[in-house]
């Protein structure tokens, strides 16, 4: 049987360290035990915790990442309009540059055909 291998791109590699620092950013400020750098001692603490803590840590844990989806879901919808408004700011502008082309277009055409006239 052949065996299947996945390579991961540096793409995939730079998009998915992109998306960790993300994680982290948001994390960080909702509950710090989750982010990548404390996993691992979180772990550890969890491990070590009664039954009954580790029942109260884990609740916490998962409201944590409901307020998480709710930042991420907030961050998105401010990204996605601050890149509408430049997206227009680029089109408003590409269209002056457009129009300020076909003026002086406009002006080189009327000169020439002035020249013409005046010879």
């Amino acid at each position: 049987m052949k065996k299947i291998t996945h390579t991961v791109s540096t793409a995939d590699k730079e998009q998915a360290e992109g998306s960790l620092w993300m994680y982290d950013q948001l994390m960080k400020e909702i509950e710090p035990d989750l982010t990548n750098a404390n996993i691992d001692e979180t772990k550890k603490k969890l491990d070590a915790m009664t039954e009954d803590d580790r029942m109260v840590t884990l609740e916490r844990y998962t409201y944590a990442f409901v307020v998480y989806d709710e930042a991420l879901k907030e961050l998105d919808t401010v990204l996605h309009m601050e890149a509408e408004e430049v997206k227009a700011e680029m089109n408003e502008m590409a269209l002056t540059l457009n129009a300020q082309e076909e003026t002086s277009e406009m002006q080189k055409i009327e000169q020439s055909l002035h020249d013409e006239t005046q010879s």
